[in-house]
């Protein structure tokens, strides 16, 4: 009998592309696009595919304040869906304080959002199931000498525009110096229910 061994290639290609400079004011466009192919070296069958489009605004208005818009198409099943990713305005009022205000990514985990940032090929299902990818509200972030910061948020809860009776508040310490990135995260608040009483 004779056997085949098929090898299987999951290939993924992020292109970045930016322009600064060139436009009123301090104003940046950056993004990237995410492509892939899946395959099997020992045949003809391939596939190729476009999962992710993303464009970046940012705006510096003064050398105090700042807006920032990502804007992404993600592929949901056979087509693509138009979302925000991030949008929200910083003010820093002293040297080494920034707030932020609006929709920004949650400063929480290993791994984060956008495919250009992540070590590996898919996100973990900790990533996934576990932990919320953007927070909507207000967060205060501080640096220290020694390359120490902090950060505390309160926000809607987890991937929410709106949060209909309870906010979640959380926080994050961190250190990094030569090489050396460590952090140590922590969120809390009350899951919103509905009517009858199911989490939302």
């Amino acid at each position: 009998m004779k056997k085949t061994v098929s090898l299987l290639c999951a290939v993924t290609a992020c292109a970045t592309f930016g322009v600064a400079g060139a436009f009123a004011g301090n104003t940046t466009i950056s993004g990237f696009v995410d492509a892939s192919y899946f395959g099997e070296f020992s045949g003809n069958n391939g596939e190729f595919g476009l999962d992710q489009v993303e464009v970046d605004v940012e705006h510096e208005a003064t050398e105090q304040a700042g807006l920032r818009a990502d804007l992404e198409w993600v592929k949901d099943g056979e087509g693509f869906v138009a979302q925000v990713e991030q949008a929200f305005a910083t003010y820093s009022p002293a040297p080494d304080w920034v707030l932020t205000f609006g929709k920004f990514n949650a400063p929480i985990g290993f791994e984060l959002l956008d495919p250009t940032d992540v070590y590996q090929f898919s996100h973990s299902l900790v990533f996934d199931y576990g932990l919320p990818t953007n927070l909507t509200g207000l967060s205060a972030a501080k640096t220290f000498e020694g390359g120490f910061d902090v950060i505390a948020h309160v926000s809607n809860g987890w991937d929410r525009q709106t949060a209909s009776r309870t906010v979640t508040w959380g926080g994050r310490a961190g250190f990094a110096r030569e090489g050396l990135v460590a952090g140590l995260s922590a969120l809390t608040g009350k899951e919103d229910l509905d009517d009858e009483g199911t989490a939302t």
